[in-house]
């Protein structure tokens, strides 16, 4: 048995060949996964053969290129299943809903990324809305922003260190020092702002979700044109 707290190798390569591929909704050839991770070509292959027999990694016949498996799938409907946060917090996005009738969303922290995994839809007909389990830069939408600014300061520094702070829009904040500034007035306040920085045309404004610890566990969101 590994010691604990000791990580297994191949398991992280595993892990981290799955998340590249998750960025690549269409998917990736083998020599470019190995070049990419830095790892050597037959460890991919040996990694992703294992990957696909399990149905967590498939190969589109025609191009080549490996994707994500249909098992995953089936992983993330049995944990969004299994969330309370998701059952509690329905019942508020649909009050929302009904007094703005603009666009709710529940969302989670994911690394780096903020993760969209419930929402209930404007009736407007011009409506400007987030897709379900699309991950978004936490730096640059309010809900990632409401993560970011209710961490401790040892956990914001690690997170802000492993950011590219890449432009969006015109209006996405790449400054790190003006976005620390913001996370401080956020903070204070209780909620965040998203004006065009992620897309342009979409506005947000999103507040923390505390668990019984006070601790920031989702946020909700309401987005309008």
């Amino acid at each position: 048995m590994p010691e604990k707290g000791k990580n297994i190798q191949s398991i992280e390569r595993a892990v981290s060949v799955l998340d590249y591929l998750s960025k690549k909704p269409q998917g990736e050839r083998l020599t470019v996964i190995s070049k990419d991770l830095g790892l050597n070509k037959s460890t991919v292959f040996s990694i992703i053969s294992t990957l696909e027999d399990l149905r967590c990694v498939s190969q589109n016949q025609v191009t080549g290129r490996y994707s994500l498996g249909i098992r995953l799938l089936e992983f993330a409907h049995s944990l969004l299943s299994s969330m309370d946060i998701i059952k509690i917090a329905k019942p508020f996005l649909y009050d929302l809903a009904s007094q703005y009738d603009e666009t709710i969303n529940l969302a989670l922290m994911s690394g780096g990324e903020v993760i969209y995994v419930d929402k209930v839809q404007s009736s407007k007909s011009v409506r400007v809305e987030m897709r379900l389990h699309e991950k978004v830069p936490a730096y640059c939408c309010s809900t990632g922003k409401v993560f970011l600014a209710y961490m401790s300061q040892e956990k914001r520094e690690a997170m802000l260190d492993q950011m590219s702070f890449q432009p969006r829009t015109i209006y996405t904040i790449t400054n790190r020092a003006q976005l620390e500034g913001e996370l401080d007035v956020i903070r204070d306040r209780g909620y965040a702002y998203d004006r065009e920085e992620f897309e342009i045309g979409l506005t947000c404004i999103a507040c923390p979700i505390y668990n019984n610890r006070g601790e920031v566990v989702a946020a909700i969101s309401l987005n309008a044109p």
